[in-house]
């Protein structure tokens, strides 16, 4: 009988912290706007295509030094801790 008791009253205690449990996490938000970067694009290809990658195919392997303003779609999760930015573009 003593230790149906000591169990109602461990059952009791943990039912009791479970409310603490989900007060204790702050709220996170997430957020989708754009936002304009200073963005480098890619080069003008060579037009002599080279035989080591993907054959027909040109190959960008260079930017241009001219920057330009461009729009990109930023998601941003944020909470207490950490910020992430994320451009899905």
């Amino acid at each position: 009988m003593k230790t149906r008791s000591s169990f109602k009253g461990i059952f009791f205690y943990l039912i009791s912290l479970f409310p603490w449990t989900t007060y204790a996490q702050s709220p996170s938000t997430l957020k989708e706007y754009q936002k304009t970067f200073t963005t480098y694009p890619f080069s003008e290809p060579d037009p002599v295509p080279n035989a080591e990658g993907v054959y027909p195919y040109f190959r960008y392997d260079g930017f241009t030094d001219k920057p330009v303003q461009k729009k990109w779609k930023v998601v941003e999760l944020e909470n207490d801790f950490i910020k992430v930015i994320i451009m899905p573009q």
